[in-house]
């Protein structure tokens, strides 16, 4: 059994690695089922386009056996193969029952104030839900109380890992199955199962051969790295994972890779493939080589004519300066708009300037891939959370649209408004 953990600078060439073994995977058996597992939908619709076009480009290549899904998809699917149970990540059960026991939280609780607020609940869905991601369930629920009451925490912070583990607790005796938990199963599972009958679990015909290819993580939950250490032992399992070192230094820019590689290196049969380390293989394209060939590495190399520098005071002076030069490359070059794209760093600080600037020189803009500003509606909404978790200033002034303005003070413990 092979288990690889193949290292790359960059997401691209990792995807070149990747391709290029599934290309050999079909070459040497072109009916087992070959398992790509990414970090989400979007990605896995990415590398079946990727492979499309790859056949595309080579009508003598033949792609067979190849499912591209997500590794969360995978997991959900292979726990109703093995347990016969559906699972759900956003479970209208559970949020009934966590209404219902937020409800009935003793006034003396931290919490209490958490069922005086409408859908209050769902302000405590996203910790539990980062809680089950992590790996805790109810088996090491006496082990996590442990940790946390020695650990000092404040009082709301033991009772929201107390109203965690009840919760759990309860969902596991509706048997409803929240596909965190359902995870944690599944990798349990494994540890106990055989390679045969996983590899028939997951292929399409019974005595086929099953591969893993794992693509477009840089970090892992608990959970996600459970579930491939589990995996790795059971079937040929490659890993493909972003890293740049010299020896035992790592790049400034890989930090973060260094505790994730020796997370998985701990905790699964991985070795680490050290052959594909030559030169960065060329594109074709002027600036994406350039790009490639110097960065992360910063070696020093001559400009390309196609990258050149503006300086400006402002983000309004960037926007103009942007907006020129665009309506010079429509009118004196011919490019196409929809060829262009403008990046900018904060859609707070330059999202209007370059709106109104465009605008000034008549080019059209679609907005994409722009993080959107609070509402009026959510940034009220958010200061009323602060004031009840004591994390506001003591007044806070709001505009409403007659022009007017109302005010809110914290008086005790209740809220005036007026």
């Amino acid at each position: 059994m092979s288990c690889t953990l193949t290292l790359k600078r960059s997401f691209p060439e990792l995807e070149s690695c990747l391709l290029d073994d599934l290309a050999a995977a079909c070459e040497r058996d072109p009916f087992s089922r070959k398992w790509v597992l990414t970090s989400s939908g979007t990605l896995a619709g990415h590398i079946k386009n990727r492979l499309a076009n790859k056949i595309k480009a080579d009508s003598t290549l033949s792609l067979g056996g190849i499912r591209i899904v997500s590794l969360s998809f995978f997991a959900s699917r292979l726990f109703e193969k093995v347990f016969r149970k559906n699972s759900a990540y956003n479970s209208p059960m559970n949020d009934i029952l966590l209404d219902s026991m937020v409800r009935n939280l003793p006034e003396s609780s931290p919490l209490a104030k958490v069922g005086s607020i409408d859908n209050g609940y769902s302000l405590l869905r996203p910790t539990f839900q980062d809680l089950a991601d992590a790996g805790f369930g109810t088996e090491n629920s006496e082990l996590l109380l442990e940790a946390v009451r020695e650990s000092r925490i404040s009082a709301r912070e033991l009772a929201i890992v107390e109203l965690y583990l009840e919760l759990i607790g309860e969902v596991e005796k509706l048997e409803a199955v929240w596909s965190p938990l359902g995870q944690q199963f599944l990798s349990r599972w494994l540890e106990e199962a055989e390679g045969e009958v996983v590899s028939s679990l997951l292929s399409s015909e019974a005595g086929e051969s099953c591969e893993l290819f794992i693509h477009g993580f840089y970090d892992f939950t608990d959970n996600n790295l459970q579930l491939i250490s589990g995996l790795s032992r059971l079937l040929p399992l490659t890993l493909y994972f972003p890293d740049n070192r010299r020896g035992n230094k790592v790049h400034p820019a890989f930090d973060f890779s260094a505790e994730v590689l020796e997370n998985i290196q701990l905790r699964s049969r991985l070795t680490r493939e050290d052959e594909r380390t030559g030169p960065v293989p060329e594109t074709g394209n002027e600036l994406a080589d350039y790009l490639d060939r110097t960065f992360p590495e910063g070696s020093r190399e001559a400009r390309p004519d196609l990258i050149s520098y503006q300086k400006a005071s402002s983000p309004r002076g960037e926007a103009i300066s942007a907006a020129l030069k665009v309506r010079s490359w429509i009118d004196d070059e011919g490019i196409d708009p929809a060829d262009i794209m403008v990046v900018f760093t904060s859609a707070g600080e330059y999202l209007r300037p370059v709106r109104g600037a465009f605008a000034s020189f008549c080019l059209p803009v679609n907005q994409v891939d722009c993080p959107v500003e609070m509402s009026d509606r959510k940034r009220k909404l958010s200061v009323l959370r602060n004031l009840w978790t004591d994390a506001a200033p003591a007044e806070w002034v709001f505009p409403v649209p007659a022009g007017q303005s109302w005010f809110l003070r914290r008086a005790g413990s209740g809220l005036l408004s007026f």
